[in-house]
């Protein structure tokens, strides 16, 4: 974008920081950028619904990519209080996803905080939280197997 002239916006890195952090280009945390990101999730618009009997509701709308983006850049940067905070959303988002609890313990994990990544792992016990196994498909003469 930059050599074209164009400055990005906040929204637009957070909307970047996923890809960018895959390819291992991302310096988000410099000048304190993911506290900005944070700043920016917290503004985000509020959602305008409507129960089951008509009624609206006010909710803020703060999706979980965003959130999963920000749990991914801390994690690359070492920044455990946000990391804390972006989990947390993400387990109120989606309770059943086992996915961000173990980012959240290999977070805790790689900071040697491991009695806060057993209390993770003991959040996903009660709640039933359980990591599926990994799977892969193979195609081999035009045939297709699960392993």
């Amino acid at each position: 974008m930059r050599p074209i002239g164009v400055r990005p916006c906040l929204i637009t890195l957070l909307a970047l920081v996923p890809s960018c952090n895959f390819l291992g280009v991302m310096r988000l945390n410099q000048g304190g950028r993911l506290h900005k990101a944070y700043d920016v999730i917290q503004t985000l618009p509020v959602k305008v619904t409507k129960n089951a009997w008509g009624a609206l509701l006010f909710e803020k709308e703060k999706p979980a990519r965003t959130w999963g983006a920000l749990l991914v850049a801390c994690r690359t940067y070492g920044v455990v209080g946000l990391a804390e905070i972006a989990g947390r959303a993400l387990f109120e988002i989606q309770p059943d996803n086992a996915g961000n609890c173990v980012s959240l313990v290999n977070i805790y994990s790689g900071m040697s905080m491991h009695e806060e990544a057993e209390q993770v792992r003991r959040e996903m016990e009660q709640r039933d939280v359980r990591r599926l196994p990994g799977r892969s498909w193979m195609i081999h003469r035009k045939s297709s197997g699960l392993f």
